[in-house]
C-alpha cells in the first residue's frame, strides 16, 4: 500500500510540474497588449518571472526528490534550477520570434526563483514547519507514536547524524 501511495504522489508532482510548466509557457508568451499591468509595483515585472519559477522550481524539487531518492540535496536543487534556467532561455528565445522583447534579466529572474525555492525546500525550518503541519492531520495514534512521513523522516534522521559526526570531530 505504502508503494502504491508513493507512486500516486511521484505522479502528482510531476503533474504538477508539466502543469505549472503550461500556465508559466501561457503568460510568458501573451501578446504584449495582454499581458497583465503589475507595472505599479516596482521591478514587478522581474517579481512575476521570479514568483512563477519559485513555484515550479519548488514542485520540481518534490517532483525529482520523490522520483530520484539516490540524488542528493545538492543533486535535486541542481536539476530544478537547471530545468528553470533552461526552460527560462527557451521562453525568451520563444518571445523575441513572436515580436516581445527577450530579456537577459528575465532569465536570471527565473533561476533567482528556482534557486530560492530549493534553498527553502530543504531548509531545515521550512521541514520542521512541514512535519508539523502534517503532523496536526495525522490520527492521534500515529502522533503520539511519532510517526511522520517516511520522507521526512529519513532527511531529518540525514541532518541528525551529520550534525553528530561534526560533533565527534
Amino acid at each position: 500500500m505504502r508503494e502504491r501511495r508513493s507512486s500516486f504522489f511521484t505522479a502528482v508532482g510531476w503533474l504538477l510540474v508539466v502543469g505549472w510548466a503550461g500556465v508559466i509557457w501561457k503568460l510568458l508568451t501573451l501578446p504584449g497588449e495582454e499581458t497583465p499591468d503589475i507595472g505599479f509595483i516596482p521591478f514587478g515585472d522581474k517579481f512575476g518571472h521570479a514568483g512563477l519559477y519559485f513555484i515550479w522550481g519548488f514542485v520540481i524539487c518534490w517532483s525529482v526528490e520523490k522520483s530520484f531518492r539516490q540524488l542528493s540535496r545538492v543533486g535535486v536543487g541542481t536539476a530544478a534550477v537547471f530545468a528553470a534556467a533552461l526552460y527560462g532561455i527557451a521562453s525568451e528565445i520563444y518571445q523575441s520570434g513572436i515580436g516581445r522583447d527577450a530579456d537577459l534579466l528575465d532569465v536570471l529572474a527565473d533561476t533567482a526563483g528556482a534557486l530560492l525555492a530549493q534553498f527553502l525546500y530543504f531548509s531545515i525550518t521550512v521541514r520542521t514547519a512541514l512535519r508539523r503541519a502534517i503532523a496536526g492531520r495525522m490520527s492521534p495514534e500515529k502522533r503520539d507514536r511519532g510517526q511522520v512521513p517516511s520522507s521526512l523522516a529519513r532527511r531529518d534522521r540525514s541532518d541528525k547524524g551529520a550534525s553528530a559526526d561534526e560533533g565527534k570531530r
